[in-house]
């Protein structure tokens, strides 16, 4: 038995490879399902392909930025999205 059925799936969108090791980890230990991807168009074929709970992602990605992937699942998918953003962070 895959003891990651039953599990909450989490999709992490996140370029930053630090950052997105730390959260792919911790939400791991909490018990998530998590899929963690770098770009924002294979986040977006991912979301498209695959049954997630809620998509976790950056607004500023490679490839395609977190609001045009949020607009296209907006029109084909009812998934919540839960954007994270660097902005405004103090160096």
């Amino acid at each position: 038995m895959n003891p990651a059925v039953g599990l909450p799936s989490i999709l992490t969108i996140e370029d930053d490879p630090v950052l997105g090791a730390y959260v792919h980890e911790h939400l791991g230990r909490c018990g998530f399902q998590v899929t963690w991807c770098q770009d924002g168009q294979q986040g977006l074929q991912l979301a498209r392909d695959q049954a997630f709970d809620v998509v976790l992602m950056d607004i500023l990605l490679p490839g395609l930025d977190g609001l045009s992937i949020l607009t296209h699942l907006c029109q084909s998918h009812a998934i919540p999205v839960i954007l994270m953003s660097p902005l405004g962070a103090a160096a």
